[in-house]
């Protein structure tokens, strides 16, 4: 006569019986409390409650990685009082679903941003065009109701420039990229200049370009390089700055020149040599016949002038 885990319509009909490989046999697979009920006769599987009286909710909770809406889990309540316990548990370690806030819109902050660069640019620059880039941040940041624009100390609006923006209350700062250009033409040279050779307006002529894009002491006007001449050679189509060129010298290294000591109330003429070339306004230092040396400004009839 077959067991009772195996008879057709037995007391362990229809559950879990042992696996084909017979391990288990003769044990139930039923929780305490049908086996308390007298539904088993079956004597009790090790670790049944584990098997068979956890519901599935609970096997599942330990596998769930990903967030969940707590509403949508249910926990047994004819479960044994450990696995209530445990479900709860669970439950409460479970991360929240939160849905984020919305971003501020940008767009406010940018164009405030844009208005107040095209101020600080245009004050030299009246044709300048101003790009700012949206905030990279990924993090939104509380609203401002007085949001400080600042540059970076010694940082003019010229080129690539980082717009600072700081708010007090609540707390906060950022950076943003923008782009300052300047349409314009800049002076440049026709053809190869040599060093020392005074420039002329034939030699020079206009091309179109970013301003803010080249050195700060490019010239723009013809009458800027007019009469100078070249510290050293420069090439066809160079741009011409300020620090390549310099005022014809007056005064040649070597040359006797009349040396002025002025003082309050008293004048005095005397001569030296020259030890370098110096145009007006320049240094000179000359040599008096004594062997001294002093250092005294070229004057534009070509003299040099001693103030002591």
């Amino acid at each position: 006569m077959p067991a009772a885990r195996d008879r057709p319509g037995g007391p362990c009909r229809g559950h879990r019986q042992a696996g084909p490989d017979g391990a288990g046999a003769g044990l139930c697979y039923h929780s305490a409390a049908v086996r308390g009920a007298g539904r088993c006769r079956l004597p009790a599987r090790r670790g049944a409650d584990d098997a068979a009286g956890a519901p599935p909710v609970m096997s599942r909770l330990a596998v769930w990685i990903a967030p969940v809406d707590p509403r949508l889990i249910t926990v047994n309540t004819r479960a044994p009082r450990r696995w209530r316990r445990l479900g709860w548990g669970l439950l409460l370690a479970l991360p929240l679903r939160v849905t984020p806030a919305a971003p501020p819109d940008p767009e406010p902050l940018l164009a405030l941003a844009t208005a107040w660069l095209e101020d600080a640019a245009r004050a030299t620059a009246p044709q300048a065009q101003v790009t700012v880039q949206p905030p990279a941040r990924a993090t939104p940041l509380p609203a401002c109701d007085a949001p400080q624009l600042f540059l970076p100390p010694g940082k003019r609006a010229w080129g690539k420039v980082s717009l600072g923006v700081r708010c007090d209350t609540p707390a906060w700062t950022l950076y943003l990229a923008a782009q300052v250009t300047v349409p314009g033409e800049y002076v440049v040279a026709r053809r190869t200049l040599r060093a020392g050779e005074p420039v002329a307006a034939a030699d020079l002529e206009l091309r179109a370009g970013d301003l803010a894009a080249l050195p700060d002491d490019t010239l723009t006007d013809f009458a800027q390089a007019e009469g100078l001449t070249p510290r050293h050679g420069l090439a066809a189509r160079q741009p011409l700055r300020a620090g390549l060129l310099q005022r014809p010298p007056l005064i040649q290294q070597g040359q006797t020149v009349p040396l002025v000591i002025q003082g309050a109330g008293f004048q005095v003429l005397s001569a030296g040599v020259a030890l370098n070339p110096a145009a007006a306004g320049e240094t000179v230092r000359v040599r008096l016949e004594s062997g001294k040396t002093v250092h005294a400004q070229t004057t534009a009839d070509g003299r040099a002038t001693l103030r002591p």
